[in-house]
């Protein structure tokens, strides 16, 4: 009887710990550098998350168990008298699978249709799954000159759903989500250059 009551005090300090320790992870990570720009025809965007990758988080990546970091992108309208409108949306995921066997990271980035890169690098994997550069929001042609936008973004780490017995021998995996605060750009408007063409100008960061 002893006995399992040390045990089920062990779990139990097991289970806070790893809860305490996501809770923690989840306030300091967030979404810094967004930066909005603009080709000929696109609404660009870039941004960086930053401490998503606690000690924990990274031994679950290595052990081999799918990850993923979920982006949700949102452009605003500022309006004056009311609720800011949402203009556009996306959710971009950038996914790590480790083959334990070959030591090598296979990345995943779901907006880029050119197929999966890797790496043995675990360092410039991090660089991979946490940067968004130069993702398309649409075309430049919706945003209207004069008007006031911005953007906000978010970013969610799940592991995969894990089944009979890993489940069970990993049930700390699912501790270590996160979702960080929503972020957002600096508000910018539509302008003309010298020259005559559409460009981004930013105001006050919000």
């Amino acid at each position: 009887m002893k006995r399992k009551r040390q045990q089920l005090l062990i779990v139990l300090s097991l289970f806070l710990s790893a809860f305490f320790v996501t809770q923690a992870d989840a306030r300091q990570a967030k979404i810094t550098n967004i930066t909005v720009t603009n080709s000929a025809e696109e609404l660009l965007m870039f941004s960086f998350l930053q401490d998503g990758f606690s000690h924990e988080i990274e031994e679950v990546i290595r052990s081999g168990v799918t990850t993923t970091f979920s982006f949700q992108i949102q452009l605003h309208r500022k309006l004056s008298f009311w609720f800011d409108k949402k203009i556009a949306s996306r959710v971009v995921s950038h996914t790590v699978k480790y083959d334990l066997l070959k030591g090598i990271y296979e990345f995943f980035d779901s907006s880029d249709n050119s197929g999966p890169k890797t790496t043995k690098d675990f360092e410039e994997l991090k660089e991979w799954m946490a940067e968004i550069k130069g993702l398309s929001l649409g075309p430049f042609s919706m945003l209207t000159p004069g008007e006031e936008y911005y953007m906000k973004i978010k970013a969610t780490m799940k592991s995969i759903q894990l089944f009979f017995p890993l489940n069970y021998l990993l049930f700390f995996v699912s501790f270590f989500d996160f979702d960080t605060p929503w972020s957002a750009s600096s508000s910018f408007v539509v302008d003309r250059s010298p020259r005559g063409e559409r460009i981004i100008v930013f105001n006050k960061p919000l």
